[in-house]
């Protein structure tokens, strides 16, 4: 029986690449990939990407402010001795294993992402 890391390793070889995903979205019909994460108020915030960028996407993310992080369940900005306002730029990183085609949204695909700061560093919020 394989180790944990072999099958890991396995696993990674076997998986296609940004560009690979790209283009049998693009085979597929979708035009428009919808990137989600859920902010501290429990709201889904969606950024949307066109299948073209997926690979420049995968790979540099795109940017969000970390002002998210202090919207309310009614979109009204708090205060946090955390969290900075609206100055900063974080980097939204799709996770590719999640891609789904949208049956019910033609043309359309949907991952969630995983937030970075811009050195890479996971986002602590």
């Amino acid at each position: 029986m394989a180790d944990d890391s072999t099958t890991e390793a396995r696993t990674a070889e076997q998986r296609p690449t940004p560009r690979q995903e790209a283009a049998r979205l693009t085979a597929e019909g979708v035009h428009v990939i919808a990137l989600t994460w859920v902010d501290n108020a429990g709201i889904t915030r969606v950024k949307t990407v066109p299948t073209a960028r997926l690979a420049a996407v995968a790979e540099r993310g795109v940017g969000m402010s970390p002002i998210f992080d202090v919207y309310t369940c009614d979109d009204y900005i708090t205060a946090s001795p955390h969290v900075g306002g609206p100055d900063g730029d974080l980097r939204l990183i799709p996770d590719l294993r999640r891609l789904t085609v949208l049956a019910a949204q033609p043309g359309w695909a949907w991952a969630p992402v995983d937030r970075y700061g811009q050195d890479g560093t996971p986002y602590a919020c």
